[in-house]
């Protein structure tokens, strides 16, 4: 009851206020996160939409209020990429790029979620034009982030490479990729981990690893397939199908390592003040 009693408090405010003021905009926003607080996603779209159509032939310019229209484009991107919304989520990424200058080290960090949203689209959109522009987009903002410099960002655009070279059907070259750039993602991730500046799920390191596990599983899979064909090859299929098994095999361990790395760090339980350690059963080899 108290919170739809707020709910409907912050409304009222809203509809007495003028829709410009800043004050209103505020409230407005603040009411459409209680609406995603409470599963309300319709409505909190709804006010989002709202404040983004205010500035829709001019980007707001002053300082206090470009900061309060960016927290809230990343936001909303956000929500809507939580809601299992990729495609909207990276269209208001687009409202947010516009505001950043290309020298602010933001821009690459939204260069590369955008990239990953796009790419988790991609894979519900029909063969097409409108699905090679996706991956055309995807490849450039990533491109643009690995040019740009060595960092977190860097990692995570590498993968988004090898992702939209997966899509493509250019397995070999996403392979290919991953593999030049692996050395560089483990020092980056190991220096990181030093400093626990960095969790599990942000690793550059375990989602590379994860892909070209994969991709070595999917190679172990079609030769395979060759050597059950009673008309194929056997001896030399036999040996490479093994040797991407085992490929595949390693990478995959390494991934569990590292989650299990992770789960064995302390965790602070909520509501106490206690620590405990929390580890995954098992060896990786076991998993």
């Amino acid at each position: 009851a108290g919170n739809r009693n707020d709910v409907t408090t912050l409304q009222e405010i809203v509809n007495a206020m003028a829709k410009g003021s800043p004050e209103a905009q505020a409230i407005m926003l603040s009411l459409a996160d209680r609406y995603f607080q409470d599963n309300q996603m319709d409505k909190c779209e709804k006010l989002y939409r709202e404040f983004f159509q205010q500035y829709t032939n001019q980007i707001p310019t002053d300082p206090e209020l470009i900061k309060f229209y960016r927290k809230a484009a990343y936001k909303f991107g956000q929500m809507l990429g939580q809601q299992n919304d990729p495609r909207s989520a990276a269209n208001v990424y687009d409202l947010l790029l516009a505001t950043i200058d290309p020298t602010n080290e933001m821009r690459r960090q939204v260069l590369v979620e955008q990239a990953e949203f796009l790419l988790q689209s991609v894979r519900r959109t029909p063969p097409g034009p409108e699905r090679e522009q996706i991956i055309i987009k995807a490849r450039t903002n990533s491109q643009e982030v690995v040019w740009g410099g060595n960092d977190l960002w860097f990692g995570r655009a590498i993968i988004a490479m090898a992702q939209a070279d997966v899509i493509s059907g250019q397995k070999d070259q996403a392979m290919v990729l991953l593999k030049q750039n692996l050395a560089f993602i483990k020092q980056y991730d190991a220096e990181m981990r030093a400093t626990k500046a960095i969790p599990i799920a942000e690793s550059p390191l375990a989602g590379a690893r994860s892909l070209l596990g994969g991709l070595y599983q999917e190679e172990a899979d079609i030769l395979s397939a060759d050597i059950l064909d009673p008309k194929g090859p056997k001896d030399k299929r036999q040996n490479e199908a093994l040797g991407y098994f085992e490929r595949g095999f390693a990478e995959i361990e390494t991934v569990w390592k590292l989650v299990d790395a992770e789960a064995k760090r302390d965790v602070v339980v909520v509501g106490t003040n206690k620590a405990r350690k929390a580890t995954l059963s098992g060896t990786p080899s076991q998993r």
